[in-house]
């Protein structure tokens, strides 16, 4: 059995019962547009000229100069294929300490 309920924000979701378990809520909402998604990745570094340093002598190539945030130092590499991959030295309170 089928019902139709209304949310608040005019958007309709069905009601199912199936007699198998308990009622669910589907959503009959329209597909959405596709988005530009962004995400990043930033690797921690506890001194950031001395990493970009190492890894300039391994043959990486950086898209981004070293430069200061509120949050940290911090500076970009490119990965093969044009991506980024950050890399910043924090100011804030590291999650993991290395020294026991």
């Amino acid at each position: 059995m089928r019902s139709s309920v209304t949310c608040s924000d005019s958007r309709r979701l069905t009601l199912v019962r199936d007699g198998s378990s308990s009622p669910y809520l589907l959503p009959n909402w329209p597909p959405t547009q596709p988005i530009d998604a962004h995400h990043e990745i930033y690797l921690m570094c506890d001194d950031i000229h001395a990493t970009v340093n190492e890894l300039k002598e391994k043959g990486a190539k950086f898209t981004r100069p070293i430069t200061d945030t509120d949050w940290g130092r911090v500076t970009a590499l490119q990965l093969p294929g044009g991506d980024e991959l950050a890399i910043y030295e924090p100011r804030h309170n590291r999650p993991l300490s290395t020294s026991h």
